[in-house]
C-alpha cells in the first residue's frame, strides 16, 4: 500500500486512488440519473451533477499529474462550472 499525501496520490494496491474515485464518483451519478430517469422526479438531478462535477475535477486532476496543462485547466474550470450549478440548484 503507497499512499502519499499532496498532489500526488500514487498507488491504492496496485490501482490509483484517483481511478477509483473517478469510477466511484460516475457509478454514484449514473445511479442518479437512472433513478431521475425512471421515476421522472427530478429533484435529485443537482446530485448527480454534482457527482459529475467530482469526476470531472479527479480527471483534471489526473490530466494535471500527467502535465498535461490545457486540458487539466479546461477539465478543472468545466467542474467548477458544474459544481456550482449543482450547489445553485439543491
Amino acid at each position: 500500500v503507497c499512499l502519499r499525501i499532496g498532489v500526488k496520490l500514487v498507488k491504492f494496491r496496485g490501482i490509483r486512488l484517483l481511478k477509483i474515485l473517478k469510477f466511484l464518483f460516475a457509478i454514484i451519478a449514473l445511479v442518479f440519473s437512472m433513478y431521475a430517469l425512471i421515476t421522472d422526479s427530478y429533484t435529485l438531478f443537482p446530485f448527480a451533477l454534482l457527482f459529475l462535477g467530482g469526476m470531472l475535477l479527479v480527471m483534471g486532476i489526473s490530466e494535471f499529474q500527467e502535465k498535461r496543462m490545457g486540458n487539466a485547466i479546461l477539465v478543472i474550470f468545466a467542474s467548477a462550472f458544474i459544481i456550482f450549478v449543482s450547489i445553485y440548484t439543491l
